[in-house]
């Protein structure tokens, strides 16, 4: 294993649920997790955590909450999935990427607790593995304090080894519904794992029916709820605390939002801890990156990390793929909706952020998604929709989903889904990360050595 190709191709020669369609649910156990971390001695012992789990917005807000602790001087580890162009963005310290070398040294120890390990509780999966490498890398690294991204769920993802300073929920709706269960409270029940006994989870504003689990569960576990509310309303939301003792005063809520506009935007928001209303601006895109922030900020507050810091940490936030402006001239958008719920938010935002004459839709989906709903918006949205089929394993066959769309055209890729945009026509790339991925790469965006073998 001397190459970063070579070290790449071990990972992903155990079960690899992402480049399959096979379903992870019988397959995920902690105690196999615990028992690497074991034999690697450990390593998620060695810094403080946040947890974020949701089904929509989870990497968006991991991101704010890493940008907002690096501004406020801490060192630290960002952990997320899934990436766009290399597996190396998975795992970042101070906003940098690890390195093609030490991925493959830390590939090299993986192999060798790989050898160590007794079988009997199954075979270790990709997944499991590149959440051994991160951990150890941000121990290492002496990080102070890592945000890790719910990979799937949250009460059995690998991550959930973690005893989480706070955890965070994000926008919970329908996906992966073959793992997580088909109701929206079976879903929230999985997210809801995430929550620690006695400490503080943060969750963004929840259908009635997910925030009931939450509740439920942050009772049962003596947790502080800490809500957020939907921007239109400005009463402070109550903190829910097991056992009927008092409400808490911490708490958390928007009040304002400012105008729109391509290259950012701000937010009005509240906490008690700080002496008056604070405006905060984040260049990332969208209604509901002004309710992640909220849930990023109410989060940053609750690891005491000062108001300076967290307005400095927003403004400085990069989330590529996700309402990115890939060309100005004419005008490319990318974002990596791939469920009903985020493709109704995405074309609110598009609606809110851009001006154009016509809008052309380039569409790639996976094929375990609700192609049918999200066709349904896109339908609504679009001037044109031209179809695309991503290089990854999961991706729909274009001519198949070619029905659910009142008029679309298939293209062989995407130089000529592209060929002859207008001056004033936006191009819109959605429908799955992995196409949002190769956009970049296509357009320029991701140098060639930050690009993994497609």
């Amino acid at each position: 294993m001397n190459t970063y190709e070579r070290a790449l191709a071990y990972l992903y020669s155990f079960a690899n649920y992402e480049l399959s369609r096979m379903t992870p649910r019988t397959d995920m156990r902690l105690t196999r997790m615990r028992r690497l971390l074991e034999l690697a001695d450990n390593p998620q012992e060695r810094f403080r955590s946040v947890l974020v789990a949701g089904t929509k917005g989870k990497g968006s807000t991991a991101a704010m909450i890493a940008s907002i602790a690096q501004a406020a001087g801490l060192r630290t580890g960002l952990y997320s999935t899934p990436h766009l162009n290399a597996h190396r963005e998975r795992m970042r310290i101070d906003s940098r990427l690890i390195s093609r070398d030490e991925f493959v040294e830390r590939m090299r120890a993986v192999r060798s607790v790989v050898a160590r390990y007794d079988s009997e509780l199954g075979p270790p999966t990709t997944y499991e593995l590149g959440t051994l490498l991160a951990f150890g890398y941000f121990a290492d690294h002496e990080v102070e304090l890592s945000v890790v991204e719910v990979g799937l769920g949250g009460r059995l993802d690998a991550t959930n080894v973690l005893d989480a300073e706070v955890s965070v929920i994000a926008s919970i709706s329908y996906d992966h519904m073959e793992v997580l269960g088909p109701t929206l409270t079976s879903i929230a029940t999985e997210k809801a794992g995430i929550i620690k006994p006695g400490k503080v989870v943060v969750s963004a504003p929840q259908l009635p029916e997910a925030m009931a689990v939450l509740r439920q569960v942050a009772g049962e576990r003596r947790a502080l709820l800490l809500r957020v509310h939907e921007p239109e309303l400005t009463q402070a939301a109550e903190p829910i605390v097991a056992g009927g003792q008092a409400p808490d005063a911490r708490q958390c809520f928007r009040v304002s939002r400012e105008p729109e506009a391509m290259d950012g935007q701000g937010i009005w928001l509240y906490c008690p801890n700080w002496p008056h209303f604070t405006t905060f601006c984040t260049p990332l895109l969208g209604e509901h990156q002004r309710t992640n922030a909220a849930v990023a900020i109410a989060a940053a507050n609750e690891l005491r990390i000062s108001s300076e810091a967290t307005v400095a940490g927003l403004a400085q936030v990069r989330w590529p793929g996700r309402l990115e402006i890939l060309r100005e001239r004419p005008l490319v958008v990318a974002d990596g909706a791939h469920n009903v719920d985020s493709m109704e938010k995405l074309a609110a935002a598009v609606r809110g952020h851009f001006r154009y004459q016509r809008l052309r839709a380039i569409v790639g989906f996976s094929a375990d998604k609700d192609i049918p709903g999200m066709a349904a918006v896109l339908n609504e949205l679009a001037d044109e929709v031209v179809l695309v089929q991503s290089k990854h394993p999961r991706s729909a066959d274009s001519p198949a989903i070619a029905q659910h769309f009142s008029r679309a055209r298939l293209a062989g890729d995407l130089e000529e889904a592209l060929a002859g945009q207008g001056e004033r026509e936006l191009a819109l790339v959605t429908g799955s990360l992995y196409l949002v991925g190769e956009a970049r790469l296509h357009l320029g965006l991701v140098a060639t050595e930050d690009q993994d073998p497609l």
